[in-house]
């Protein structure tokens, strides 16, 4: 039992050795350590904190002093431009520009920080007609929906607009769409910290038509008159798959038209009362600015007839138009076989007519032979 004993013992002191030996190995304090601190790991202390935050609306110089900001859902919070306004909840927030009269603007999400100030720098953006060109849906033109402007923003949210470019509004930086006269409008993108007048009328990014209408010498015959006490022609431009516009021009008188860069495919027409045809109203390339569309005009007299006394005598009739068609094989013009007008004018009047050739036909009478004929071929300008 001794000799076990003893035995023992060595065994544990032998174990203890060899574990003092293996500590003094792994932290000796004569080892050098060669590892790279760059590959140590990176710890993050998340502090978990969900104190409210701020939120500050900046704007440029000349922005409307009582523009408010205010927050979907939360009816009693809202502040000025440039006020630190609190507390918010962390997370988005949907934020509104509220103008002046009361009426909301511009709107976004924000995401508001724990314990911090979110600033967001708005724009200022004024809209300026005073120097347009008469223009379709811009411009106060007789018959015409005049004015007929949409302002609108990302997502479909019409906001109003003051049109006179000198009152500006403070907007969230974005693309906006100014839109008017049918297929017309542009795009308007606004910077933070930007102050910027768009003009209505600028011709980059459009396709324009510039109609212009004739100096008539005779009046407009009765049937191709606008009526309701205008008796010049009524022009409308119909723009397929949008609408049509009457409008009302007096000689010499021109009117703009435009298709916006989204809407550079479209097509429009051009009707002319008395006129049985609508015609296809050529435009300008895209920033190219306006291609003019000079309407023609006719005018008609009344016949002069030759008395046996040697005297002319002036005799009404009736007249009736016919558009060139082509060329025959011959060289000889090609007419068509249905009046161009959808009326038949007397004489000692005009009709507003697309320029090309046309054949006259006029129709009068006379003491000795009853209705005669008189054909002239003339080019229309």
């Amino acid at each position: 039992m001794r000799f076990s004993s003893i035995h023992g013992s060595l065994f544990v002191l032998a174990l203890g050795a060899i574990a003092t030996a293996a500590c003094g190995i792994s932290s000796g304090d004569e080892r050098t350590d060669d590892s790279d601190p760059s590959e140590q790991a990176t710890v993050v202390k998340p502090d978990g904190s969900d104190l409210p935050g701020k939120l500050k609306v900046v704007a440029p110089t000349g922005a409307p002093a009582d523009t408010q900001i205010s927050f979907e859902g939360n009816t009693t919070l809202q502040g000025g431009l440039g006020q630190e306004i609190g507390p918010l909840s962390v997370g988005l927030h949907r934020t509104f520009i509220k103008r002046p009269d009361g009426i909301l603007g511009t709107e976004a999400n924000f995401q508001i920080l724990s314990n911090q100030v979110t600033t967001i720098h708005t724009g200022l953006l004024a809209i300026d007609l005073v120097h347009a060109p008469p223009t379709l849906g811009l411009s106060a033109i007789k018959r015409s929906n005049s004015r007929v402007i949409y302002f609108w923003a990302p997502g479909g949210r019409q906001l109003p607009v003051d049109l006179d470019g000198t009152k500006y509004e403070a907007l969230f930086p974005n693309s906006y769409y100014l839109e008017y006269g049918l297929w017309d409008g542009q795009d308007v993108t606004l910077a933070g910290d930007e102050t910027k007048v768009a003009k209505a009328w600028d011709y980059a990014g459009r396709r324009v038509a510039k109609i212009v209408a004739p100096v008539r010498e005779y009046p407009t015959a009765t049937c191709a008159q606008a009526g309701s006490g205008d008796v010049v022609p009524l022009y409308t431009l119909y723009a397929p798959g949008k609408g049509t516009n009457p409008f009302v021009l007096t000689d010499g008188q021109s009117l703009e038209a435009g298709l916006s860069a989204k809407n550079a495919s479209r097509t429009y027409e051009l009707a002319i009362s008395g006129v049985a045809s609508r015609v296809a109203l050529p435009v300008g390339a895209l920033g190219a600015g306006p291609l003019t569309f000079q309407v023609g005009r006719l005018d008609v007299e009344d016949v002069s007839v030759k008395q046996s006394d040697g005297s002319v005598k002036m005799v009404r009739g009736d007249y009736t138009v016919y558009a060139k068609t082509g060329t025959s094989s011959s060289g000889q013009d090609v007419f068509s076989s249905s009046n161009s007008l959808n009326c038949t004018p007397a004489t000692h009047s005009g009709v507003d007519l697309p320029r090309g050739r046309y054949k006259v036909v006029v129709r009068y009478s006379t003491v000795e032979v009853g209705t005669k004929t008189d054909t002239i071929v003339v080019d229309v300008e």
